[in-house]
């Protein structure tokens, strides 16, 4: 992302997640191969953006190939919502990866409280 908007933007994604990614920050761009917003953020790859226009398919995309070069397992858009505060803003990510992410917690949940069946 090349406008100060977005960088401010990136800097407030970044502290709002820091409590869940100790450590993350922004990362160094790599053109085509750029492998999200941020660097030590677990197995998620982040893209972010905050444009005029909303595209959700076109930050969606993105979000998928980056995750594609970074060889994680999470991938999410994260969309800055005009005239709202960073916590009201969207996150998006395919159907798949939602109901993925789901049974992944459901498993978790399962594990951890044991399984009642």
């Amino acid at each position: 992302m090349t406008n100060p908007a977005g960088r401010v933007w990136e800097n407030r994604v970044r502290d709002f997640l820091a409590p869940v990614f100790p450590g993350m920050d922004r990362a160094v761009k790599h053109g085509r191969f750029d492998r999200g917003e941020f660097i030590n953020t677990g197995d998620w790859t982040l893209e972010c953006k905050a444009t005029k226009a909303i595209d959700l398919s076109g930050a969606l995309d993105q979000a998928v190939v980056e995750q594609g070069h970074n060889n994680t397992q999470w991938h999410a858009a994260i969309i800055k919502r005009r005239n709202h505060n960073r916590d009201k803003a969207y996150v998006v990510m395919t159907l798949l990866q939602f109901r993925e992410l789901i049974m992944y917690l459901s498993d978790m949940e399962a594990d951890h409280y044991g399984d009642a069946s």
